[in-house]
């Protein structure tokens, strides 16, 4: 037996490079381990440097500048559905034009930055002439915050108008890394140019409730 124990040395070298392959190489071996390991380190280092890019812009952002902007976009779109603006827009037009504003009904749903469904009324104004009408609905239409006149009756003097505010939440930024902060300025720069003729009626303002939140993030 002695004469042949020399074979017993290589055999025991074949299980021990198997059994190091098998820890290597194995579903939970160490190479396995390894290469998870420097997979997620490279992506810490590309999270890293697309939270560096990040921060580097909103440090650079000019919050003077972005309070305005923002305040220019609310103007245009309020964040809410605000009933007494919709008023105060339709009854100065009303006015301006000549025109008697008389009443208004609607189903206007929940008055708050929750509620998703159309600021809508139905306005009666007293008329004289259709020159009244047409001043009242011009004005209207390129007047801020946004509205739109979708139906027009008249009857016995009075022209009875359909009118709908437009109305938006702040929509937040989604949070994480792989988001980017946005470069709206070629967009707010277009609509400035489209609604370069609109105007704001006098003591017609627009502003953010206390409760809504301004954090960019979710």
């Amino acid at each position: 037996m002695k004469a042949w124990s020399w074979i017993s040395y290589p055999a025991v070298v074949v299980v021990v490079i198997l059994a190091s392959m098998t820890m290597l190489f194995g579903n939970l071996g160490l190479w396995d381990k390894f290469t998870a390991r420097q997979s997620q380190l490279q992506k810490n280092v590309e999270i890293e440097a697309q939270l560096r890019t990040k921060l580097a812009k909103l440090q650079a952002a000019d919050l003077v500048t972005e309070r305005q902007n923002l305040d220019y976009l609310i103007q245009v779109l309020p964040a809410n559905k605000n009933i007494s603006v919709l008023l105060a827009q339709i009854g100065q037009a009303a006015s301006a034009s000549g025109a008697i504003f008389e009443g208004f009904r609607g189903q206007i749903g929940e008055i708050s930055a929750t509620s998703s469904d159309a600021l809508e009324l139905e306005v009666t104004l007293q008329i004289t002439d259709m020159y009244q009408l047409q001043q009242t609905l011009a004005i209207l239409e390129t007047s801020l915050p946004l509205v739109e006149v979708n139906q027009v009756k008249m009857a016995m003097g009075k022209a009875i108008l359909t009118v709908e505010g437009a109305w938006s939440l702040l929509a937040k930024l989604p949070s994480g890394a792989q988001y980017e902060v946005p470069d709206i300025s070629n967009s707010l720069t277009q609509i400035r140019s489209q609604l370069g003729n609109y105007t704001t009626l006098s003591q017609v303002e627009t502003s953010l409730d206390a409760g809504v939140n301004l954090a960019p993030f979710q």
